[in-house]
C-alpha cells in the first residue's frame, strides 16, 4: 500500500501557503505514525512548508495532520 502523510503549511495574509527553505520543527508525529505501520507498505512523508505537495502522484492512503495555526 503506498501511504503520503502530509504536514501542510499554513497561509499568508493572501491566501497564499507560507514555504521556507528549512523546517526547524520537523513533524515528528508524521514520523511517529510511519514508524508505527507494519512493513511493507511505501510510506512518503511530504513537508508542506519546504517542499511542494504532488496532487496528481498515486497513493492508496493520505493522512493529513495540522497544528491549530494550519487548520
Amino acid at each position: 500500500m503506498k501511504i503520503v502523510l502530509i504536514y501542510p503549511s499554513r497561509l499568508d495574509i493572501h491566501g497564499r501557503p507560507l514555504k521556507y527553505r528549512k523546517a526547524t520543527f520537523p513533524p515528528l508525529s508524521l514520523a511517529t505514525l510511519a514508524s508505527l505501520t507494519p512493513r511493507g507498505h511505501d510510506i512518503r512523508i511530504v513537508n508542506d512548508l519546504v517542499e511542494d505537495v504532488d496532487v496528481a502522484g498515486e497513493c492508496d492512503l493520505v493522512g493529513i495532520t495540522a497544528m491549530t495555526s494550519q487548520a
